[in-house]
């Protein structure tokens, strides 16, 4: 068992910030960007707004609150979507989703019940 320091360390360990996952995405004739996975918080409201929203406001909000390196606002992130490639904004989310354990190979029943 550990002593109360140890406990008192790993405490703040699991509360604190930084934890999450990071990976950049080279985007076509721009460079790269930097994304993070999503805490457990963000999937809870990703799925949630999934199943009310379309997928374009839902991936707009996605993309403000993964991209770090330029950090987009949801206006912004729906402008991209407006003039970019479809693949180019898809294999940024696709890569955030996949640092959050969503993307492709992710076990469907761990991920809803997570």
């Amino acid at each position: 068992m550990s002593t109360d320091d140890q406990a008192g360390g790993l405490k703040a360990r699991l509360l604190g910030t930084g934890r999450l996952p990071q990976d950049t995405v080279d985007v076509d004739g721009v460079g790269q960007v930097l994304v993070r996975g999503l805490t457990r918080t963000e999937i809870l409201i990703y799925q949630s707004k999934r199943e009310r929203l379309d997928e374009g406001p839902v991936e707009a909000w996605a993309l403000s609150v993964c991209m770090i390196d330029p950090q987009l606002t949801e206006d912004e992130a729906g402008q991209w979507q407006s003039t970019a490639p479809a693949g180019e904004v898809q294999a940024v989310v696709s890569k955030a989703l996949k640092l959050s354990g969503l993307g492709a190979g992710a076990d469907k029943s761990e991920v809803l019940s997570l």
